[in-house]
C-alpha cells in the first residue's frame, strides 16, 4: 500500500468486500426467486453492485493499493446472506425480507466508512 493512503485503502477495501457480498446475495436471490420480475430485479441489482465494486477497486489501485477481489468469507456480510440461503426454500416474501436485511448491513458498512473521521475528504466524496 502507498504510505499515507493505508487507512483510506483499508476502508475502501471494506466497502469492496461488503459490495461483493451483496452482489452474491442478489445473485443467489435471483436464482431462487419464484417470480421472474424479482429474478430480473435481483440480477440487475447484482450487476449494479459489481459495477460499484469495480469502481471502488479502481480507486484503490489509483491510490497505490491492492483492491479486494472477493467478498468476505467470515464477516458479517457473509453471515446475513447465509441467512438468505436458508430462507430460499420459502416464498418470494421471505427472500425479499432476507435481501432487505442484507441491504441494512451494507448501509451500516457504508455509513461507518463515511463517518470515519480519519478518512480523507477525496475518498469520502
Amino acid at each position: 500500500m502507498a504510505a499515507g493512503n493505508d487507512h483510506d485503502i483499508s476502508q475502501l477495501n471494506s466497502l469492496i468486500e461488503a459490495t461483493l457480498d451483496s452482489a452474491q446475495g442478489y445473485q443467489d436471490a435471483a436464482e431462487e426467486a419464484k417470480a421472474s420480475r424479482f429474478s430480473k430485479l435481483f440480477n440487475q441489482r447484482a450487476a449494479q453492485r459489481h459495477d460499484i465494486a469495480e469502481r471502488l477497486q479502481a480507486r484503490v489501485k489509483a491510490h497505490g493499493g491492492d483492491p479486494e477481489k472477493s467478498g468476505t468469507a467470515l464477516g458479517a456480510a457473509k453471515r446475513w446472506f447465509d441467512g438468505l440461503k436458508q430462507k430460499m426454500t420459502g416464498d418470494d416474501a421471505s427472500i425479499i425480507a432476507a435481501v432487505e436485511a442484507g441491504e441494512d448491513h451494507v448501509k451500516e458498512v457504508y455509513q461507518k466508512v463515511v463517518l470515519d473521521e480519519e478518512l480523507s475528504d477525496p475518498i469520502r466524496t
